[in-house]
């Protein structure tokens, strides 16, 4: 579903095309998802400079945007995607210096 929205490889370096997307994209996740260091991702992913690599390249150039997109689209027209959000004020504490302090 995601492959055709993914850039194609420039094939400039060789190790552009030897990791599997899937495998890069899971691993961005699970990086994302456990908020672990770059470097101490499962070596199940391939090397970790690749996944941080490929992270920062798809960011600076709106590839995860258009994912996310595509995917909001796909899921919205089935009817999966349900967009009611509630913020419960109580829960947002303000910063310790945000409640009376000199001002100057």
């Amino acid at each position: 579903m995601l492959e055709p929205l993914l850039p194609r490889s420039s094939n400039r370096c060789g190790r552009c095309r030897w990791r599997d997307r899937r495998q890069v994209i899971n691993g961005i996740i699970h990086q994302l998802g456990t908020g672990c260091q770059w470097h101490q991702l499962p070596a199940r992913f391939g090397p970790w400079q690749t996944i941080h690599k490929q992270h920062m390249l798809w960011s600076a150039d709106g590839t995860w945007e258009r994912l996310l997109q595509h995917v909001q689209a796909l899921t919205d027209a089935r009817g999966d995607v349900d967009w009611n959000i509630n913020i419960d004020s109580t829960s947002i504490r303000a910063h310790q210096h945000t409640a009376g302090g000199s001002r100057g």
